[in-house]
């Protein structure tokens, strides 16, 4: 069972504003590990030969997440 709850529209507000500001703060950079060898191709330090530029440590993902969240879309 949900119940509704009603906010003055001021604390509403106020509540997405920082619900907003923690899931920007939420945002991940590329891996980037001592070993370059094992850092994300994306993160700028990757040695690996082979890799295209694609992410491979789910900060992409993760932050298309937050940024659809943020537009209000369907994640």
């Amino acid at each position: 069972m949900s119940k509704e709850i009603s906010l003055r529209p001021d604390i509403a507000q106020q509540i997405i504003f920082r619900l907003r500001e923690a899931l920007e703060k939420a945002k991940t950079s590329h891996t980037l590990c001592e070993d370059t060898h094992y850092s994300c191709p994306k993160s700028g330090e990757c040695t690996r030969e082979w890799d295209n530029e694609e992410c491979d440590c789910g900060a992409d993902q993760h932050n298309k997440a937050i940024d659809e969240a943020l537009k209000g879309r369907k994640l």
